[in-house]
């Protein structure tokens, strides 16, 4: 088939009309004429979905048997359930994201500390399905909220968080400046 624009490195906006991180994404997957284009980075992703959903089961006191189990149920137990994890541009990649950051929040919240970690999922999310960020937001706050009520606010862990904010946000920040320039 025809290169996509990635593929030509062609970064004019009207190439570019999703999330850059799903084009991004795609741009490393499968050639043309194998299987769907999102099927071959899709699938792998289901793992970190699987362990974040895994992991804050545990946390919220779920067995992780039954975390596995309701995990299945809901992402393979049927075809047509599983092809809406698969094939849509953006689904499996957000849900990894945000089963991971609702995991380490939670973790967070209980004296496992990982601003940094916490920082770069939440600023992950957008890049692949914008509207997510607003599911971040609770997590990051909760966290906050819980370091301010137990006294274990520190500037630095701040930093940390906010390095890990910056890692995927800059380059995308650069790479969307590029595509699209200084406006929205």
């Amino acid at each position: 088939g025809p290169a996509g624009p990635w593929d030509r490195r062609d970064l004019a906006p009207a190439d570019h009309w999703h999330p850059l991180g799903s084009s991004v994404r795609v741009a490393w997957s499968c050639r043309p004429g194998q299987a769907h284009a999102f099927v071959c980075i899709a699938l792998p992703l289901l793992l970190p979905a699987y362990l974040g959903f895994v992991a804050f089961g545990r946390r919220a006191g779920v067995p992780a048997v039954l975390s596995a189990g309701l995990f299945l149920l809901t992402t393979a137990a049927d075809h047509k359930l599983l092809v809406q994890w698969v094939i849509p541009w953006n689904t499996t990649a957000s849900g990894a994201l945000l089963w991971l950051l609702l995991a380490t929040t939670a973790a967070h919240m209980e004296g496992m500390r990982r601003p940094f970690l916490i920082g770069l999922l939440a600023a992950a999310i957008p890049l692949f399905r914008p509207p997510d960020a607003l599911l971040a937001v609770p997590c990051v706050m909760a966290a906050l909220i819980t370091d301010i009520r137990h006294k274990r606010f520190r500037w630095a862990e701040a930093g940390y968080f906010l390095t890990g904010v910056a890692l995927p946000a800059i380059p995308y920040a650069l790479l969307y400046l590029r595509i699209y320039g200084p406006h929205p």
